[in-house]
């Protein structure tokens, strides 16, 4: 993943009676301090996420190449991955440059802890906010008095908070509210997202930074798979097979297109068994000879798929 061409903007929520918190931009140059915070040159930074499979989407890829990419940007830094206890089958590629520990959430603490005595820990990243593991590391960094980006990731949108409204209401509540405003930075992936962050009262600098990119290299397309041979031209939907996602609302707009010549090809890792209600509404509106599920799909496999796509759609309830 390339750090070229990111910039750093510190969003100063500005707060007015009765109207609606309105960012102000500063853009800030990387490696600068950032309140009464400064980080030095040769950093141990601790990447908390509470799972590594690829299964689980485009949350373990981002951790991983963002590490892989701090790493490869300076070799005196000591980068470690901390997640959860699980099947390490299916986890994403990680660069042999990064340490990788897995803990229970329970042990996740001490773990820090541990790490910290041996060698001073420079700042822990938090990835997502409602896993036990990640919310675990934000508290030793509260408790250890060390600097503390965490990344939502998303999971704080409208709709994302209205999924599953209720526990994640009382988990708010309870210690979720503080832990976001005791965080150092907050990191989001977009304007939107900073945004969103100063509507629910957060006064923290905020860090508007993209996910960075490889680009697809320029080689040929693999023969086999998603590379056979196209009999239709092709739209294609490729994330994880999730209400969130909106491919109910896809399924039924593509009814209402007559169009012989294409097909939709749903490709993605299916979560809680919803492809067989995605399968159940393509067969009732007659869509099984214009739809395909192609399951999921990564790596080079991946970037065949989109390559071969002529058109992709993402009709999602939120994205950050």
């Amino acid at each position: 993943m390339s750090t070229r061409g990111w910039r750093v903007f510190v969003f100063d929520p500005l707060r007015k009676s009765g109207q609606r918190s309105t960012p102000q931009v500063r853009r800030e140059g990387l490696g600068k301090s950032t309140g009464d915070v400064r980080f030095p040159i040769s950093m141990r930074i601790v990447h908390a996420v509470e799972t590594l499979s690829r299964n689980a989407g485009g949350l373990p890829v981002a951790v991983t190449e963002l590490a892989t990419a701090v790493a490869r940007a300076d070799s005196g830094n000591q980068i470690e991955l901390l997640s959860s206890l699980g099947e390490v089958k299916g986890a994403v590629a990680i660069n042999d440059t990064i340490s990788v520990s897995r803990v229970a959430a329970t042990g996740a603490s001490r773990w820090l802890r541990d790490c910290h005595e041996a060698r001073e820990i420079s700042v822990i990243h938090q990835h997502g906010i409602w896993a036990p593991l990640p919310v675990a590391s934000g508290r030793f960094a509260r408790r250890a008095d060390l600097p503390l980006v965490l990344s939502p990731h998303g999971m704080l949108e409208t709709w994302a908070m209205a999924h599953h409204a209720m526990r994640k209401r009382l988990a708010w509540w309870l210690y979720q509210r503080g832990n976001l405003k005791a965080a150092t930075v907050l990191h989001a992936t977009s304007r939107a997202e900073a945004e969103r962050f100063c509507e629910l009262g957060f006064s923290q600098p905020i860090a508007v930074i993209s996910l960075g990119l490889d680009p697809i290299a320029d080689s040929p397309l693999d023969p086999q798979g998603v590379a056979a041979p196209k009999q239709r031209r092709q739209v294609l939907f490729l994330s994880r097979i999730h209400p969130k996602k909106g491919i109910d609302l896809l399924l039924n707009a593509w009814a209402g297109i007559h169009a012989p010549d294409w097909e939709l090809v749903i490709a993605g890792n299916d979560e809680g068994g919803y492809q067989a209600a995605l399968e159940e509404q393509a067969a009732n509106l007659q869509l099984r000879d214009r739809v395909r599920f192609l399951g999921p799909v990564f790596g080079a496999e991946k970037d065949t798929a989109f390559r071969r796509a002529d058109l992709f759609v993402l009709p999602s309830h939120s994205e950050n």
